[in-house]
């Protein structure tokens, strides 16, 4: 697969996506918050990735139109290297009670994205078997990490992959999910893609530990 920086790609992803969901799911207005991303900040962030030489800024540009109702909020962290100040990643974290994220549409996006990395098929590489991700738990409460694959097409078709994990909120009305962006992946079974869905599972964790239910 081709290498990919992918943040335009990340929207792109998830503009389609929602579209198709809010086309299936509907898109009502959305029920009062009761758990809200206040306490999510660059510091959270900083403490999770726990890497020397990275630095965290929050990107605090409103949401766009689109995810809107599907998503409650969004806060996105921009990572780069101090020193000559390169793009390391970005990281996203939604609460979103439908579309892509949300409480059902993240069970299609799994799906779509099982059939895509070949899930079942004899063929399967073990790479691609490895970037399904996987399931973990928060108090009874079950996640999953997943690598979904999107396509776009300027000129010539190229695949990007977005590291993902979501769960349940606390109060169960939302999901709470990270989306990871911009990291270098040649390929789905790269070791830069599992230690993405290493890192989106504990940055969620660390996000869903100050998003208590009021």
């Amino acid at each position: 697969m081709s290498a990919i920086r992918h943040e335009s790609h990340l929207s792109q992803l998830l503009i389609g996506l929602s579209l198709t969901a809010a086309a299936f799911f509907g898109t009502g207005p959305c029920a009062a918050a009761e758990v809200n991303l206040s306490k999510v900040d660059a510091q959270l962030i900083t403490t999770v990735l726990a890497q020397p030489g990275l630095e965290v800024i929050e990107d605090t540009a409103p949401l766009p139109p689109w995810d809107d109702p599907e998503c409650q909020e969004r806060r996105k962290f921009d990572v780069r290297q101090v020193e000559n100040q390169v793009p390391y990643a970005t990281y996203s974290i939604w609460l979103c009670h439908s579309g892509v994220l949300g409480v059902d549409g993240f069970d299609k996006t799994v799906n779509e994205a099982l059939k895509n990395l070949g899930h079942g098929d004899a063929k399967q590489t073990a790479e691609s078997r490895a970037a399904e991700g996987w399931r973990f738990d928060i108090g009874g409460r079950q996640g999953r990490t997943i690598t979904v694959i999107g396509t776009v097409s300027s000129g010539a078709a190229s695949v990007y992959l977005v590291p993902a994990a979501a769960i349940r909120s606390r109060d169960d009305t939302m999901n709470l999910a990270v989306v990871a962006g911009g990291v270098h992946l040649t390929f789905a079974g790269d070791p830069a893609n599992m230690d993405a869905l290493k890192t989106v599972e504990k940055i969620l964790r660390a996000a869903d530990a100050v998003t208590p239910a009021n």
